[in-house]
């Protein structure tokens, strides 16, 4: 049923209103969830976009966060809940952050990630995501590198 339910998602812009969907999804999502004082700071912010993806009638399913500074960008947060996950809902939202930075004439689009994280890290390969450095100790009270990826888009 899930497979199907997918389609009927919408992805709009996060907001203020949208902090407890969000508080849950990143507590569903990550050991360190951002806080709802973080996420309002983040939602608030001038240079950021952030973009939520729910049914008509449910829960949010996924969120992402960026921010843009252009001719650069950084990918801040992306998460998917565990119920939602594998369904093409985080490459939906990354296109849909990807449209935005056209829009900004943004030429790379900047993110970490854990080295041990290799879902996320097979995730963004697929999307054309390469190395670009190693901050060592960055996750985990400095257990886990965190790698450094970009993406180049060409703007004409």
């Amino acid at each position: 049923m899930k497979s199907d339910c997918w389609r009927e998602t919408v992805i709009s812009p996060a907001g203020m209103d949208d902090r407890e969907k969000l508080f849950r999804l990143e507590k569903l999502s990550f050991a360190n969830p951002w806080s709802q004082d973080l996420l309002a700071c983040e939602l608030a912010h001038p240079l950021g976009v952030a973009f939520l993806i729910r049914q008509p009638a449910g829960p949010a399913a996924a969120w992402l966060c960026a921010r843009i500074i252009a001719p650069e960008a950084e990918l801040l947060r992306i998460a998917v809940a565990p119920e939602w996950r594998r369904q093409g809902l985080a490459g939906r939202l990354l296109a849909r952050l990807e449209s935005e930075l056209a829009a900004h004439r943004v030429e790379i689009l900047y993110l970490e990630v854990a080295e041990t994280n290799r879902a996320a890290l097979a995730f963004y390969r697929s999307h054309d995501f390469s190395p670009a450095g190693r901050r060592p100790g960055y996750y985990d009270s400095g257990r886990t590198a965190a790698l450094v990826l970009k993406k180049s888009y060409s703007r004409v």
